[in-house]
């Protein structure tokens, strides 16, 4: 099998296709009310773009290769800032609490990753 070259998507492009997906989870928010739309958008935008365009840059058999980690780490890493954030906005605010939230993601995500690749390697 020859592998496929790889090729870059314009910036645009990639922008465009988050937007998209970013305006239709405001719209579900919209109709469905902000408990929805908070599910929805827990699910991150950027997983949704990247697939779409792995997909059409690198094939649908490089897209089968990272889909499984790119949804696992992402669905990860944001929930796990979304919980984060749940509990320390109203004991820091918006700004520190963001900001704390990202650093104890930080805090929990080099383990998991280290954990994660170790499996993945077996």
């Amino acid at each position: 099998m020859i592998p496929k070259k790889i090729i870059s998507s314009p910036l645009w492009i990639k922008a465009f296709m988050t937007g998209t997906v970013i305006g239709l989870i405001v719209i579900i928010s919209k109709l469905a009310g902000p408990k929805w739309g908070g599910i929805f958008a827990t699910f991150p935008a950027l997983t949704i773009s990247t697939i779409l365009i792995t997909v059409r840059s690198g094939g649908v058999e490089f897209t089968r290769l990272i889909a499984k980690n790119v949804l696992i780490s992402t669905t990860t890493t944001i929930s796990i800032f979304a919980i984060l954030c749940y509990f320390l906005y109203p004991i820091a605010g918006v700004i520190l609490g963001t900001i704390l939230s990202y650093f104890g993601l930080f805090v929990i995500s080099i383990p998991l990753y280290f954990l994660i690749f170790n499996r993945i390697k077996e």
